[in-house]
């Protein structure tokens, strides 16, 4: 079965909406009542717009705004592209890595019905890959692993408990990533991430540029190790619903995984074990000739 946008991965909802003259704190409250990512910006019925928590740390904390008085016209990503509620994950995925798109917005005869997220899309085109593969009767590759290749790609940033909100937004956005880590005496002591920079700061009208890291950070950890089973991992962000996970390699740590990196590298081990099923299906036809 190919599995669709809706309901496949996402259940046909009406998603979270705001005007355009909305404040972005406005938008982080309504993100984190919902727990949601993102919210639509319409005017008149027309969609202007997407705001995303991305958004609210690198349009609006690192680029210097109070949360408080600027309006999303001002800070949103303007004329998202939209999918059809009937896509599939795949051809969603292509959407979405092709634009660099964390969140896309489901239309369905014109009528705004959900959106959806990269984490969904992730899971449900790996699920789509090992319903393949399953079909055709091969086993899932038991080799995925969390490896240096994962850990090298990956840029690790790192401040200290002292440091700022603002601090750490300028950095995020700086290096395009979701997640700082925070040490103490050069060892793990928290995680600072986007959705916090929304839920824990915007949301609760807090002054980014007076906050420190110590008092909104995770600190609360789960880590993963390096030469962890991906399934292990996956459980893992699944239990806890976390996108990025602190990656420790002899007490210290050695990278940061995003949910992104994760199912990424495992579709690559995927599609490599479809690819050999296909070749060794192709192989025994040929010598049955």
């Amino acid at each position: 079965m190919i599995l669709k946008i809706v309901p496949d991965v996402v259940p046909r909802t009406r998603p979270l909406i705001l005007s355009g003259s909305s404040l972005a704190s406005d938008a982080a409250r309504l993100m984190r009542q919902h727990d949601a990512g993102a919210v639509l910006v319409v005017d008149d019925d027309d969609l202007l717009g997407i705001f995303t928590e991305r958004d609210v740390s690198f349009r609006v904390i690192a680029a210097g705004y109070n949360p408080q008085q600027v309006t999303l016209d001002k800070v949103m990503t303007p004329d998202p592209r939209t999918i059809k509620a009937g896509d599939t994950v795949l051809s969603a995925l292509e959407i979405m890595e092709a634009g660099h798109f964390r969140h896309l917005p489901v239309a369905d005869n014109g009528e705004m019905v959900g959106v959806v997220a990269m984490r969904d899309v992730l899971y449900g085109t790996n699920k789509q890959i090992a319903r393949e593969l399953q079909h055709m009767s091969v086993d899932l590759p038991d080799d995925c692993r969390i490896v240096s290749d994962i850990m090298s790609n990956n840029i690790l940033v790192t401040l200290e408990g002292d440091a700022s909100v603002s601090q750490a937004s300028e950095l995020m956005k700086s290096y395009d990533i979701g997640a700082v880590v925070i040490l103490r005496d050069n060892r793990l002591a928290g995680i600072f991430t986007e959705r916090d920079v929304s839920f824990r700061v915007v949301a609760e009208g807090l002054d980014p540029d007076a906050i420190t890291l110590d008092e909104v950070m995770s600190a609360d950890l789960v880590t993963i190790s390096a030469g962890e089973s991906c399934q292990s991992v996956v459980e893992k962000m699944q239990k806890g619903n976390f996108r990025h996970l602190p990656i420790m390699q002899d007490n210290r740590v050695a990278g940061i995984l995003s949910i992104r990196d994760l199912f990424s590298y495992i579709r690559h081990k995927l599609e490599t074990s479809f690819q050999n099923a296909m070749i060794s299906r192709s192989r025994n036809m040929m010598a049955s000739d």
